[in-house]
C-alpha cells in the first residue's frame, strides 16, 4: 500500500472505454490538453429480470453494463482508514464472539445467510434489522435498466418503513452481498489489479453497483455504505456520485473490522450514514395549495433551500439519476414557500473544472442570448466527492474518477421534453429556437454549448405559440478558458460529430455542435414523427448514431436518407432534405484526381458549414411554409424492432429533460423514486 500515492484533486485520467450513452474517452489528447470528463449517464429502458444472486452459471446484462459503467471508478483503502468515515460512537461495541463468526462459511451460499445475520444482530443498534431479502425483490424502484434489486442480506435502521415489501431500497441504510464460492471475488488487492476480469467477478461488481444505485434513486443522498462477503472474508464499501472505495480484504472471523463497521453505522448521525439533510421531509397534512401545485397529494413532499429561499419539492420528473455515477441529475417541479410561485428546481453533482451553470446563464443573459431560461437562485450545496481525503487512498493509474460538486440551480420556466410535440412544424420551430440561442450564445458571449442532445431542449408553450429553449449549459466553454478544453470529449454519443471520434482527437469548433443539431434533427424525427418506416429499418437507422464510422456514413450518404425516412409530412421530408444536401460535404475527402479549383470550391463549402448561417437560412425558410403550419402531425413513440436492453437503452438515451408522468408511470407498473428519506442524481 505504501508504494501508491493518493491521487492530487488537480489530476485528471482518461476513461479506458465509454460507458452508455454519454461522453466518450478521450485517449489520445495533446500532452497540453486535459483529459475527458464523464458526463451523465442516461436512463435506460425496462428489462423483466430483477438483480438477484443466482449462483452457478451467471448470465444478467444489467450486471454486465453497472460493471462497465464502474470501470475506473474504484480505489483502495486501508480498513482502519475506512472506518474513520464513521465516528466512534460513546457506547462501548459488545465483545465479540468469534466463533459465531466462525460458522457462516458454507458451501452453499444460502446456508450462509442466517449464521451471519446472527452474529451481526449484537453489534446493531437496538431497533435496527438485518433481513434476508436474498428471494424478495423490491418491486418499486425499477432502476438501472428496469430491475429491482434484492440483496442477500437488507439492513434497516429503526426508522419506521416506507411500505410493506421486505426489500425496500427507499429505507436500506446498507446491504450484505454473500458469495459462498472465490470465484465471485469482485476485487483483487493489487492496486492496478482491482478489477479482477474473470466474468464472475465483473458480474459481481455490476451487482453491487445496481444496489447502491437503488438506494441512490429511492432516497436522497451523498453517499452510502454495503458490504461484499466472499467465503470466510469481506469487504467494507462506500459509494459516492464519483466512485466506490473498497477495503482490503479481510477475515471477518478473525478481526473486528465487520462488527466495528455495523456498530458505528448503526450508531451515527443521519448525515454521516449518508443521507442528504438539505433535503428536510415535510410532515404530511397542510400545505394542500401546494401539494395540489405539486400532484403530490398523497406523496412525501420536502423542504430545500438554494440560495436565500426555501422550496418545495416531492418526486423527481426525471430519470438521470437512477445510474451509479456520474452528476445524476434530478428535475423537480418547485413552489417557492415565500411567493407560492411555480419554477423547475435542478439538483445535481457537477463536474469540477467547468463553469457552475449559473456563471453561464449570468454571460449569456449579459449579451442578451434569446431562447434560454431565467435562473431564480443557484449555488453549491456543500458535498463534493471525487477527490482523496487525508492519506488512505490508493488510486489505480488508469482511473476515471472525477470530482463532483453538490449543487442546484432554480429557473423560472418548466417547460415540455422537445420529443412531446403537438406538430412537426412546432418541432423544427422549437428546435430553430434553439439554434439561435446556440448562435447568438457563440458569436455575443463567445461561448459554446458543447452537450446538444434531445433532453437539452425545451418547449415552452404561451398563449398557444411553442418557444424552443437551450438549456444544460454546464459543460459550456467560454472563449476565454484555457485553449486545452478545446481537446475534450463532451456530449451525448448519439448526437456528437463523427469526427470527435477520431485518433487523434481533432481540435473542438462550433461546427461539432452544428452537426449535433443536425444529427438531432434525423434522429428525432425517425423515432418520434410520423413515418412509415418498418420496425427493422427504424431500428437499423437509429443504430447509425451509437457508431463513429455509421453516424460519418449516414452524413455523406444524406441525400439518400433523408428520402428513405418515409416521412408522412411533406413539409418535414423536405426541410431534411434540403439540409442532407448541403451538409454532405462536411466529411467530403477531395479526390486526388480533382482538380484544385474542384479542392478548393470544396474547401469553401466546408468553411460555410462550420457558422450557422447556411442552417439558420434553411429554418427561415422552411417555417414559411403555411400549408405544414397547419398540419396536425403530433410526436408519437415510433415502435422499433425488439433489441437487447442495451441497444434499446442507447436509442432511448439522451434524453435528460424528460417528464414522466406520475399517474401514467403508476398505472404501467413503474413507481419510480420512492423519495421516502431525506440523490441526484445524474449522468
Amino acid at each position: 500500500m505504501s508504494d501508491f500515492q493518493p491521487v492530487p484533486p488537480s489530476r485528471v485520467y482518461p476513461p479506458n472505454d465509454p460507458p452508455r450513452p454519454s461522453t466518450p474517452p478521450n485517449t489520445s489528447n495533446p500532452a497540453s490538453a486535459p483529459n475527458t470528463l464523464d458526463t451523465p449517464i442516461r436512463p435506460g429502458p425496462s428489462s423483466s429480470f430483477p438483480y438477484s444472486s443466482m449462483g452457478g452459471e451467471y448470465i444478467e446484462d444489467a450486471f454486465v453494463h453497472a460493471a462497465h459503467g464502474m470501470r475506473g471508478k474504484y480505489t483502495l483503502v486501508d480498513v482502519k482508514t475506512f472506518l474513520n468515515y464513521l465516528p466512534n460512537p460513546s457506547t462501548n461495541m459488545p465483545s465479540v464472539d468469534k466463533s459465531s463468526f466462525a460458522k457462516v462459511p458454507s458451501p452453499r451460499e444460502t446456508e450462509m445467510y442466517k449464521p451471519l445475520i446472527s452474529a451481526l444482530r449484537p453489534f446493531l443498534k437496538r431497533g435496527w434489522t438485518a433481513v434476508d431479502t436474498s428471494n424478495s425483490a423490491d418491486p418499486n424502484p425499477n432502476v438501472f435498466m428496469g430491475h429491482s434489486i434484492k440483496p442477500d442480506i437488507t439492513i434497516y435502521s429503526d426508522q419506521p418503513a416506507s411500505n410493506s415489501n421486505l426489500c425496500r431500497a427507499s429505507d436500506m441504510e446498507s446491504f450484505l452481498e454473500v458469495k459462498a464460492l472465490r470465484m465471485y471475488e469482485p476485487f483483487g488487492n493489487a492496486i492496478d489489479e482491482l478489477e479482477k476480469s474473470p466474468g464472475y467477478a465483473r458480474d459481481t461488481r455490476g451487482q453491487l453497483a445496481t444496489y447502491f444505485a437503488a438506494m441512490h434513486a429511492a432516497q436522497h443522498r451523498t453517499h452510502s455504505f454495503g458490504v461484499v462477503v466472499v467465503d470466510d472474508t469481506c469487504r467494507l464499501l462506500r459509494h459516492t456520485r464519483s466512485g466506490t472505495t473498497i477495503t482490503e480484504s479481510f477475515r471477518y472471523a478473525e478481526t473486528a473490522h465487520l462488527q466495528t463497521f455495523f456498530w458505528r453505522l448503526s450508531h451515527a448521525e443521519a448525515k454521516e450514514r449518508g443521507t442528504d439533510v438539505t433535503f428536510t421531509r415535510v410532515a404530511a397534512g397542510g400545505l394542500e395549495s401546494v401539494r395540489a401545485t405539486l400532484g403530490a397529494r398523497n406523496d412525501p413532499m420536502y423542504r430545500v433551500t438554494v440560495g436565500p429561499h426555501e422550496y418545495f419539492v416531492s418526486d423527481a420528473f426525471t430519470r438521470n439519476h437512477l445510474y451509479p455515477v456520474g452528476r445524476g441529475t434530478r428535475c423537480f417541479v418547485a413552489v417557492r414557500s415565500d411567493t407560492l410561485q411555480k419554477c423547475l428546481l435542478k439538483d445535481t453533482w457537477r463536474l469540477a473544472g467547468y463553469h457552475a451553470e449559473h456563471e453561464v446563464y449570468e454571460k449569456l443573459h449579459q449579451h442578451r442570448v434569446p431562447n434560454i431560461p431565467g435562473v431564480l437562485d443557484s449555488g453549491d450545496v456543500g458535498h463534493t466527492c471525487g477527490y482523496p481525503p487525508e492519506g488512505g487512498w490508493s488510486v489505480p493509474a488508469n482511473t476515471t474518477i472525477r470530482e463532483h460538486i453538490h449543487y442546484r440551480i432554480v429557473f423560472d420556466v418548466i417547460g415540455e421534453p422537445l420529443s412531446s410535440f403537438e406538430s412537426t412544424y412546432n418541432l423544427v420551430s422549437c428546435m430553430r429556437d434553439a439554434f439561435q440561442a446556440h448562435h447568438i450564445a457563440y458569436t455575443a458571449a463567445k461561448v459554446e454549448h458543447r452537450d446538444v442532445s434531445v433532453g437539452n431542449i425545451l418547449a415552452v408553450k404561451t398563449a398557444g405559440i411553442y418557444r424552443g429553449l437551450l438549456i444544460d449549459w454546464e459543460l459550456a466553454r467560454f472563449e476565454e478558458d484555457q485553449i486545452s478544453k478545446a481537446y475534450e470529449r463532451t456530449g451525448t454519443r448519439q448526437f456528437m460529430a463523427a469526427r470527435l471520434f477520431d485518433d487523434p482527437l481533432p481540435t473542438r469548433n462550433v461546427g461539432d455542435d452544428i452537426e449535433s443539431f443536425v444529427l438531432l434533427l434525423f434522429w428525432i424525427a425517425v423515432r418520434y414523427a410520423p413515418n412509415k418506416m418498418s420496425d427493422e429499418k427504424r431500428s437499423s437507422f437509429l443504430e447509425q448514431f451509437e457508431n463513429p464510422q455509421s453516424k460519418r456514413n449516414l452524413i455523406i450518404s444524406y441525400r439518400q436518407s433523408a428520402q428513405g425516412l418515409q416521412l408522412e409530412t411533406p413539409g418535414l421530408l423536405a426541410f431534411l432534405a434540403k439540409i442532407g444536401r448541403g451538409y454532405v460535404d462536411r466529411y467530403e475527402v477531395p479526390n486526388s484526381f480533382d482538380d484544385r479549383q474542384e479542392a478548393e470550391e470544396l474547401a469553401v463549402k466546408q468553411l460555410a458549414l462550420e457558422k450557422h448561417d447556411w442552417l439558420l437560412n434553411i429554418f427561415e425558410t422552411a417555417l414559411k411554409n403555411e400549408v405544414w403550419k397547419a398540419t396536425k402531425d403530433a410526436a408519437r413513440v415510433n415502435a422499433i424492432k425488439r433489441v437487447e436492453a442495451a441497444k434499446k437503452r442507447k436509442m432511448d438515451a439522451g434524453a435528460e429533460y424528460v417528464i414522466v408522468d406520475r399517474n401514467k408511470r403508476r398505472r404501467s407498473g413503474e413507481r419510480g423514486p420512492q423519495l421516502d428519506s431525506p440523490s441526484s442524481d445524474s449522468d
